[in-house]
């Protein structure tokens, strides 16, 4: 509803009440059928976002944060942390094992923990959509249309724009482009989140990976489940301050192929 006051593209709410509400389907092309991995995407989609991402800073939200959880950066990081560590404790048996390879252990987490005093609490929070990738993004009559805000809250945009990062899965050269002009277009209250952007993927990664842990003994072999597995270690990996083993690919193929039998 606060959304639909303003111009950004999102489906329509045809019908709403307590128990559910029913939107427009929009008919276009998901942005993930168009644009492949880590593949150039046209400058015009690219700008598309960071005009989304810096419209929300500026859409008046306040009527949102009685649902918060927390009231500053610093309490809403400490959240995402905290809520990484349950996963951890509820995998950590299950999986110890595999962990143990990877080098993840609860003083891995408290690394983790450690970034707090490194991120920048003066910005306000503002809203984000907490989950904006190339499977909630249509394109359709050359408009990026918004879909799937479950995750929309109050929170930390250096969040939202690590994990945008995370999923999309730009090249090199595109992410470059979107850093740079993001940097250029955001007001000046929220520029301190390009320098919190590494810290935040360095946690987001971390989920990722304890996640994906999971993912591959619960879930049928596949190559690909392997590949992007993997893809994601070796970026955790690349945060050297977390003593994180980079394992042989066909190694853990190895070991998954032994569970699973």
């Amino acid at each position: 509803k606060i959304l639909s006051k303003y111009e950004i593209n999102i489906p329509k709410i045809l019908e709403f009440n307590d128990e559910y509400f029913i939107e427009e389907y929009i008919d276009g092309t998901l942005l993930d059928d168009i644009y492949s991995d880590y593949n150039d995407i046209d400058k015009i989609v690219i700008d598309d976002i960071i005009n989304n991402i810096v419209l929300l800073t500026k859409i008046n939200s306040q009527s949102l944060f009685k649902y918060s959880k927390w009231d500053n950066v610093k309490e809403f990081f400490e959240y995402q942390i905290l809520n990484t560590e349950k996963i951890w404790n509820e995998y950590s048996t299950k999986y110890d094992d595999f962990y143990k390879l990877l080098g993840i252990s609860k003083f891995t987490l408290h690394k983790l923990e450690q970034l707090t005093s490194r991120i920048n609490f003066n910005r306000s929070l503002c809203l984000i959509h907490g989950d904006r990738h190339k499977n909630n993004m249509i394109k359709k009559d050359n408009k990026i249309y918004y879909i799937d805000w479950e995750l929309g809250c109050i929170g930390d945009l250096a969040y939202d724009i690590a994990f945008h990062i995370h999923q999309m899965k730009y090249s090199e050269a595109d992410l470059k482009y979107f850093l740079i002009n993001l940097e250029k277009k955001l007001p000046d209250e929220y520029k301190s989140v390009i320098d919190d952007i590494n810290r935040y993927l360095c946690f987001i990664t971390m989920r990722s990976v304890i996640y994906y842990v999971k993912i591959l003994y619960d879930c049928d072999y596949s190559e690909k489940l392997l590949d992007n597995f993997y893809i994601r270690l070796q970026k955790l990996c690349e945060y050297t301050e977390l003593g994180i083993n980079l394992v042989n690919k066909n190694d853990i193929k190895a070991i998954l192929m032994k569970e699973k039998m």
